[in-house]
């Protein structure tokens, strides 16, 4: 995991926890090369809705890209409409299973 804070004033208002995992099935014997996850993202409330979120997420795919991954992927609760419609303006589509995902490739 890797974990990035965003810091005004020598406080911290906004963290992102994202990985970047080699995918294998069956023991390890087929490699369908890396993906990523973006697992954690949180911004303090009286700083939302000022682009913090979105910055953090483009440096976590910006990350991500640079280190090889073929995608990118979240979940969210379907009630936090601010949180899904910034994944969506980011470009993740959303999945029949629950998950956002967008392809680098």
């Amino acid at each position: 995991y890797k974990t990035d804070v965003l810091q005004i004033d020598g406080k911290t208002i906004g963290f992102v926890n994202y990985y970047v995992y080699n995918v294998t099935f069956l023991c390890g014997l087929i490699n369908f090369g890396k993906a990523s996850l973006l697992h954690l993202l949180g911004i303090e409330r009286e700083h939302r809705r000022r682009g913090y979120g979105k910055l953090l997420s483009e440096h976590a795919i910006t990350y991500c890209k640079a280190n090889g991954a073929a995608r990118i992927m979240l979940q969210t609760k379907p009630e936090n409409t601010g949180a899904r419609r910034l994944y969506e303006e980011l470009g993740f589509t959303h999945t029949a299973n629950g998950f956002y995902v967008q392809n680098f490739e």
